[in-house]
């Protein structure tokens, strides 16, 4: 993907690949109907969450 691309083509190419998971779609789809400000909080606490659980796994082993 080049520089000069937008939220929106990149989003379309996403949307459009064969190798990304039908629950990323339909997450895009869902998350461009909210706020951006929201949508980010709820990324930053997922990213937290499943970085701790990787963490964790990793310490595990």
């Amino acid at each position: 993907m080049s520089k000069k691309d937008t939220s929106s083509e990149l989003i379309q190419e996403i949307l459009l690949a064969h190798d990304v998971s039908h629950w990323l779609k339909r997450v895009i789809i869902e998350l461009e109907k909210r706020d951006i400000i929201d949508v980010l909080d709820d990324i930053e606490l997922l990213h937290k969450i499943f970085s701790l659980k990787f963490e964790e796994i990793k310490n595990y082993e």
